[in-house]
Order: C-alpha cells, then structure tokens, then sequence
C-alpha cells in the first residue's frame, strides 16, 4: 500500500498479503518512509429470543406466537439493551428466562441488561383459556361442537333446539353479545371471557281459525291472534237472524274439553297445533197455512163456496223462495194473495206467487166469481144475423157478464139470397156447428162466428201486375161458397211476389196472408184480387256458374191454423217465413235442411225444387187442452200447466219447469228440469216416462208428487226414488 507523508513526500509501505489488513498481525514491506495506523471497533453481541406460548396444563402450542417484542437491531459489548415485550389478546406474560444459566431474569414487560457477552432468552407466555357454561330454560335443549380448553377467539357453534310444540326465542346471558346472531338457534360465539349463555325458549304460537259454515249464516265469538299448544279455548256461535246453529265441526289439530261436545254452544276445545273448526248453521225451518175463500161481488165472503186450492209445499227453510199456484175451480179467477196478520197484507194478483220465507205463514188466495165474455159476428155482414139469448146480432156483438155454466142460445137466420153455412167457434167445443140454432153452457170466454154464403156461385178473378210477371195463377173461376178457398201464383224469373191486392190497397182481411204466395180467401162473394209483384234485384247475379233458378215452394200444414211467405224461383239461401193465426202458434219446418227448423223465420238453400211445410199448433199445446185463467191450461190427460206466449217453457203442476216439443198431438219430447233430462211420452203413456240418456222407463206417482218433489219409480233399478 501507499501512504503519503505529511511534508508532501509520498510514503511507500505494502502488506505482504492483501488478506493480513484485517488480520491483527501483518507483514509489511517499507519502500520508503511510512506510517501505519491500526483501527479497533466495539465488540457485537448476539441475542437470540425464543417465544414460548403453554397451554393450562404448561405444554408448549406448537406455532403460536403470544405477542411480539421490540429489541435493538444491533448490539454492541458493554450496551444496555431494552427489551419490549407486546402481548396479544387472550396471553399473559409468565417469565423472562436465560436459556444458558436456566435462572429466570423477569416477569415484567419490560427487561433491560448490559450486554457483555451473547445471550439465549426464552420469553414464556401463558394462552388464556376461558370457562363456558351454556344451560337452557324449559322447553329444548343445548348442544356446543367443541370441548374445552376454550381460548382467546376460539369460534364456537352452539345450537338450541327446541321441544316440540316449543320454539327458540333468543341466546342471553354473560358473553352473549359476542354471538353472531342472538336470535338464531344456530350461532356462533367468540370466546373474549369467562362465558354462560343460557338459551330461552317459549311456547310455540299456534293460529286458530274458525269459520261460519255456510258462509254468511253466522258468526262467533272474539279469538285471540295466538295460542299454545294445550291451551283451552271457549268459543261461543252466533246464527244469525233465521238462522241456528247445528254443530262444530273440528277439521285440524283441535279436541274437545272434557265438558263440551259437537253440539255444545258454547265449547271449549284444546289447541294442539294450528288449528281449523267449523261453526255449521243451518236454517230454521217455518211452516205454512193456506187456504183459499171466495168473495162476492160485494166483498162477501161464501164460507160454502169452493174456489180452488193451492198447490205448494208446508214446510220451508229461511229465506227460502217457496212457490204457491193456486189451481182455481171453474167460473173462479184470483183476485189476490194476502198473508194474514193482524192486518191482512195484500200481496201478487199473479196465479204463480213467491214469498221469501223469513217466518211462519198464514197465506190466503182470495178468489171471486168471474164473468165471462160471449163475442158473437157475422159474415159477411148482409148475408144474415144471429140472436145470442135475446139480442139481435147483425155485424158483432159482445158481452162480458156471463158467469160460469150460463146458458147461451145461439140463432143464425140468413137473409134472402143467402144460406146459413156454418158456426166457428174458439173457448167452447159446438157439438154439430153446421146446425143454425146452438146452446152450450159458459165454461171460457167465446168467441162465435156465424157465417153465410150466397145461395148461387160466386166469382173469383185472379190478375197479375205486372201482367208479365207471373208465371201461374191458381184459384180463379166460380165457386160455391167456399171459407178456405186456396190461391196460388209463381214468379217468373226476374220478378219476386209482394202481396196480393184487393180494392186497390192491400188484401188484409180478406186474404189470410196478404204476402204469401200461396195462401187462402173465403168465397162468400164476387171478388178481384191482383197478385202484386217486384223486379228481383237478385236477377243479373248468377248465383255461381249457372243461372237456373228453382221452384221454392211454402206451405202451411193447416191454413186455418197459419200461413207462410217465401215461395218463389230462387238460387242461394232465401228466407221463409210462418205466421201462426189467432190462437195458434208456430210448431216447426218440415221439407228440407234449414238454418233452424224451430224458428217462424228462417232460411232455406234453394239449389234444387224444394218444398217446405209450415207446422202450427194450438197455443195450448195440445188441442185438447182447455184455457183456464191467467195462463193457466187444463189437459185430460196430460193435466195443469202454466204457458204464456211462444216459448216452449211450462210450468206444470208435477213435474215443474219443462222444456217440451210436440211430436204430433198425442206424443211429446220434454225436458224436465227437476232431473236434467229429455224423456218421451205420450197420451196413451203418460204417466209412464222414457228416458232419452238412460234408455229406460220410469213411473211418475201422480198422487205423491209436486213440482217441489217427484216421486218416481225407476224400472232399471227396480226402485223408487225421491227427487
């Protein structure tokens, strides 16, 4: 090495071995003059520290660190060195201990030393651990999923589980706030301290409901929100008004007390779980009185008279629609119904009565004599006169004070040059009506017509207007007398028929359908009539790809009883039409596949020469029937029956509401509500019934039953049935 003098000159000297610098002898090797200096530094020393955590029982816990200690990064011979010692939570400081003379130095935190030479010291550490008692009240259990020791932090899963019909309700006690959830049977505790957690169960509520059966009848007494299981509870039913109550009905997790029973009001029942009871009500049951008294025209009662009687049930349910016809005997009619009270309360003035029932009742028909109407005509006027009793007729007369059995004398006198024809008479049956002089007794209101004809031939002109527009007129030349003389007329192609005419205006009266093509007059005298026609606006439409149009022809089964409309040369749907006469209405189509054969107006395809027959019938079904009072229909042999105007609905005094197409006079298909059925009879069969679903026969007892109950015998099943 060089080293440089202080009076500038530059000392030489060199180590034999660059390796001897730091060695404490070294050879060196002077070149010239020089210096050498040795440097000394403080001895280091070594500290070796050695954390130790003992569990309770003084064994060494493998890989945990209790704390941490602040020492000096370096140490040098003859320094004080502080030593720091930071405990974790949950560890407590047990002694400071030299590891090379085994003499512990300390318990304190803090240890300070003059280092002179290398030291080992061991830190030894206590781990806390912790006491943890969990108990419970009445009602469940406790389970913990670790053993003891418990220390600083440990996580324990504890769990409550509750008795049956019990539930949990919260974790209290010491250390309870270090659960993860106070309120949840599965929780997790932290231990941080001396821990005793009890767990608190209560009983579970369980809801009671109860209902009104069937809704509406009634109620209960007041409930409370919740119950326990074994809980008594009292439970009282109130029908209301009309109504009582009829038993408990338990449909879950509920008995009854010892004292109570399904009849008991009020019970007590005992809750075992959520429970489901019934308060069933059912309806008080009222009786009815009727009966029928007739009154005179000056409001006399006739204690010896018979009225009537009335058909319907004694015994109803509240509110209850309960249904009364009164069947009134001859030369009676209803003046009205009245429920007896202190003061009698006048009620309907209608045959059929309805009362919701509400109470008991008193219920009377108070009927008095009817008189009757005799309307007496003649036609043609001129052609002769009647004598009714003792009044002259010679056009109409009418009188409406004629009571039930009444004798009536009918005369028909014709004037010269006429000739007595016959009598037509509606609401009483003539016995020989071609005979002059009648007599019969009131049993309806009559209507009588006496007509008269012209000795000689009478003349019938027929004409066509346009002239070119028909194709055929029928019905024209000299006749005898004749009251349903035929006509008929076609259209030729291009043109439709409008109506007949007579007089210059239209044929009404004098035609029997002015606007059907084929139709009927009475010959009683010369006439002209003119078959009126329209251009058919349909003409130029070809209908497809021909232009042959068809023969349509209406008719009507019985002239006497309707007419119809719709004839003609047609291609396409046409409509028909039938109109049903004074006492009659429409039955049905008969003849071809139409859009509805049971409507009076209809429509027909017409692609070939088709012919439909118009059918009618008698407004009281049958033509046997006989017109009673307000709707009201006798029949010999198929009984009482309610029908007003066309719908085929009745109500009849057995089988209640039917539905009913005739098949002819003599056989009928109906409906009979009551059991949800189409049935086939006749007049030789009734009251024996053929049912159209079951293909089998049943017996109707005429005497038992009621429109409120049949009594019928079922053939298949060889029994009898009550419906």
């Amino acid at each position: 090495m060089e080293s440089n003098s202080t009076n500038g000159q530059k000392l030489r000297i060199y180590l034999s071995s660059t390796e001897d610098r730091f060695n404490e002898t070294a050879t060196f090797q002077v070149l010239g003059n020089a210096k050498v200096q040795a440097n000394f530094s403080k001895i280091p020393i070594n500290l070796n520290i050695e954390m130790v955590s003992l569990d309770q029982n003084n064994n060494p816990i493998i890989g945990d660190i209790g704390g941490t200690i602040n020492a000096p990064s370096t140490i040098h011979h003859g320094d004080t060195v502080n030593l720091d010692l930071n405990l974790s939570d949950g560890y407590t400081l047990l002694q400071w201990l030299d590891l090379d003379t085994g003499v512990p130095l300390s318990d304190q935190k803090n240890l300070s030393f003059s280092a002179t030479s290398d030291r080992n010291i061991k830190v030894l550490l206590r781990k806390l651990h912790y006491q943890l008692d969990i108990s419970q009240n009445t009602g469940g259990s406790t389970t913990i999923n670790t053993n003891s020791p418990f220390y600083w932090r440990d996580q324990i899963e504890i769990y409550a589980d509750p008795d049956i019909h019990w539930e949990f309700f919260r974790w209290s006690g010491v250390g309870s706030e270090n659960l993860s959830n106070q309120y949840s049977p599965l929780a997790v505790l932290t231990i941080e301290k001396d821990t005793s957690i009890q767990a608190e169960f209560k009983k579970k509520g369980y809801a009671l409901l109860v209902n009104a059966d069937p809704t509406g009848y009634g109620g209960f007494s007041s409930l409370e929100n919740s119950y326990n299981f074994g809980d008594n509870v009292t439970i009282r039913a109130n029908p209301r008004e009309g109504k009582i109550f009829d038993k408990w009905n338990i449909e879950s997790n509920a008995t009854f007390a010892e004292d109570s029973n399904s009849s008991s009001n009020p019970a007590s029942f005992i809750i075992q779980g959520n429970a489901r009871i019934s308060a069933a009500f059912k309806s008080k049951q009222y009786s009815v009185a009727y009966q029928v008294v007739v009154f005179d025209e000056n409001d006399v009662e006739q204690e010896d008279a018979f009225g009537g009687r009335i058909i319907g049930g004694k015994s109803f349910a509240d509110e209850d629609i309960a249904e009364f016809i009164v069947s009134l005997s001859n030369g009676y009619q209803l003046k009205h119904w009245q429920i007896e009270n202190e003061t009698p309360e006048i009620k309907s003035t209608n045959q059929i009565y309805q009362h919701q029932m509400d109470g008991d009742l008193n219920l009377t028909a108070v009927v008095t004599q009817r008189k009757y109407e005799v309307d007496v005509s003649v036609t043609p006027t001129g052609g002769g006169y009647a004598t009714l009793n003792e009044y002259v007729v010679s056009n109409q007369f009418s009188q409406n004070e004629f009571s039930y059995g009444a004798d009536i004398n009918l005369t028909a006198s014709p004037y010269e040059g006429f000739r007595f024809v016959k009598w037509s008479a509606t609401g009483t049956n003539l016995s020989s009506p071609n005979q002059p002089n009648q007599s019969f007794n009131i049993g309806n209101d009559a209507k009588l017509t006496a007509y008269f004809a012209p000795t000689g031939k009478v003349s019938l002109t027929l004409n066509s207007s346009p002239t070119e527009a028909s194709s055929y007129i029928y019905g024209a030349g000299e006749f005898d007398y004749n009251p349903d003389h035929a006509i008929l007329t076609l259209a030729k192609e291009g043109y439709l028929f409008s109506y007949w005419e007579y007089n210059g205006t239209i044929a009404e009266g004098i035609v029997r359908d002015p606007y059907s093509s084929t139709t009927s007059i009475t010959l009683d005298g010369d006439k002209v009539l003119t078959a009126v026609f329209r251009v058919d606006p349909d003409a130029e439409d070809t209908g497809g790809n021909s232009d042959e149009k068809f023969l349509l022809s209406v008719y009507s089964k019985n002239t006497n009883r309707g007419t119809t409309s719709g004839s003609g040369f047609f291609r396409g749907i046409r409509t028909i039409k039938a109109f049903p006469k004074s006492g009659y209405e429409f039955s049905h189509w008969e003849g071809a596949t139409l859009i509805d054969a049971y409507a009076a107006i209809t429509e027909v395809g017409v692609y070939a020469n088709t012919s439909v027959v118009a059918h009618f019938q008698s407004i009281g079904v049958f033509d046997d029937s006989e017109a009673l009072d307000n709707g009201w229909w006798g029949n010999p042999w198929f009984g009482y029956f309610w029908k007003v105007g066309e719908e085929d609905w009745l109500f009849h005094e057995k089988l209640g509401w039917i539905f009913m197409k005739k098949k002819g006079d003599n056989s009928i298909w109906v409906w009979i509500q009551k059991l949800e059925d189409w049935f086939w009879t006749a007049k030789d069969h009734y009251p024996y019934l053929h049912s159209s679903s079951t293909q089998t026969w049943y017996f109707l007892n005429l005497d038992q039953s009621n429109y409120n109950q049949l009594i019928i015998y079922n053939y298949q099943e060889s029994r009898w049935e009550s419906l």
